[in-house]
């Protein structure tokens, strides 16, 4: 592990790598990291920080999971990471870094997201579940009507590449907000919800949510491909016929990557058994203790 005092101790990478499949991901991000960004920490939560040992940047903590549905604890990067950085960048752990992201923006204090839309919008529109929508719709205006905010207000924010910066208060706020948004969410079914919690967890909290290109008077079209990958955005970029002004060496590094993250993903057998049989029983073990405990947490009635 890098020496702390050779840090930059204002500005940290985050992610949360849970499992063996994420793991892999994490340590090729974590190589990345070392190369673009290498005097910026990258605080990783895990439960093997042992396998981390030999990045001179990582700071591999122990982390057992809390969530139902594993999605929400992301949010304890933030809550071990704002106390001790000014700014805060979380990365999904299968992103991939061709350049010093961290660079690419003097981050605006609050919340910046690579993607986000208007709440409304994403809540009335955009599940095809018709079910599974009614339910996101109805649980998200609860949680408005609780925390005595106006759901035009909040931003849906993309989950897998968000920064916050020169928080204060208010960043313990957006954490302990979102941790309750979590429990409501959860204890009614609905386990991937991250964008919603954020958003609506930002509003309450003060935070101001800006979008990485549009927010920004020095952006760059394809800055955020040229410096970073997921796979969402990357299909995003191809589907739309965005990429036409993307190099052909970068698209080249970008379909490698993805097809990296894809041999990452097929895990050996016996690890397909353990995903197959452990994690929903887990899951399920988890849920229960969340019903049980449920008059101990902070919830809402549906609407």
């Amino acid at each position: 592990m890098l020496i702390l005092e050779m840090m930059n101790r204002s500005i940290c990478y985050t992610t949360i790598a849970l499992g063996y499949e994420y793991r892999q991901h994490a340590k090729n991000l974590a190589g990345d990291i070392e190369a673009m960004s290498p005097q910026i920490p990258f605080v990783i939560l895990t439960d093997r920080p042992k396998e981390f040992g030999g990045f001179k940047n990582v700071i591999a903590l122990k982390h057992r999971i809390q969530s139902v549905g594993l999605y929400h604890d992301k949010l304890f990067c933030f809550g071990e990471c704002l106390e001790k950085y000014e700014t805060v960048i979380f990365l999904d752990a299968d992103c991939r870094m061709f350049g010093d992201f961290s660079a690419t923006r003097n981050w605006k204090e609050g919340l910046t997201a690579i993607s986000c839309c208007d709440l409304l919008r994403q809540v009335t529109l955009v599940c095809k579940d018709k079910e599974i929508g009614n339910m996101q719709r109805q649980l998200t205006l609860a949680a408005c009507a609780e925390l005595d905010i106006d759901m035009e207000k909040c931003k849906f924010v993309f989950e897998g590449i968000f920064v916050l910066s020169r928080c204060g208060q208010s960043g313990s706020d957006f954490v302990n907000t979102w941790k309750q948004l979590r429990d409501h969410f959860e204890l009614h079914g609905l386990y991937d919800s991250e964008g919603i919690s954020i958003g609506l967890a930002a509003q309450k909290s003060g935070l101001q949510v800006y979008h990485y290109k549009s927010n920004y008077s020095d952006t760059s079209e394809h800055l955020n491909l040229n410096t970073v990958y997921k796979d969402k955005l990357f299909y995003k970029y191809l589907l739309s016929g965005d990429d036409a002004g993307l190099s052909e060496h970068l698209c080249q590094k970008l379909t490698e990557c993805d097809s990296m993250r894809k041999k990452t993903a097929q895990i050996p057998f016996h690890r397909k058994i353990e995903k197959k049989i452990m994690y929903p029983f887990l899951k399920s073990i988890r849920a229960l203790r969340l019903h049980i405990n449920k008059k101990k947490t902070w919830s809402f009635n549906r609407t």
